[in-house]
């Protein structure tokens, strides 16, 4: 019973590994980015560019274990939710 548990478990996990998130970044103008809009010193910027891009930018560059689902399903999922800042800063300043 257990090691039929077990296959079937392995089988659903080969199976979701064909369903893919997108993985595509939207068109990146400098001319709007965060850091070149406000100029923050040089350690803050590559502060910013280092721990927040990732995710709160239109640059985000995926982990290698953004390649295994399920924690791809989460990765996408918090990229997803950090950039709803990019978008409310878009709509504020018309951008």
């Amino acid at each position: 019973m257990l090691k039929k548990a077990g296959i079937a478990l392995l089988g659903i996990f080969i199976v979701i590994q064909f369903f893919r998130i997108d993985k595509t970044n939207p068109e990146y103008n400098e001319a709007e980015d965060f850091i070149t809009i406000t100029q923050p010193p040089t350690e803050i910027a590559s502060l910013i560019k280092l721990a927040c891009y990732d995710c709160h930018s239109h640059q985000a560059k995926y982990p290698w274990y953004s390649n295994i689902a399920p924690v791809s399903w989460m990765v996408a999922n918090h990229i997803k939710e950090g950039s709803w800042g990019i978008i409310i800063k878009d709509m504020i300043f018309g951008q």
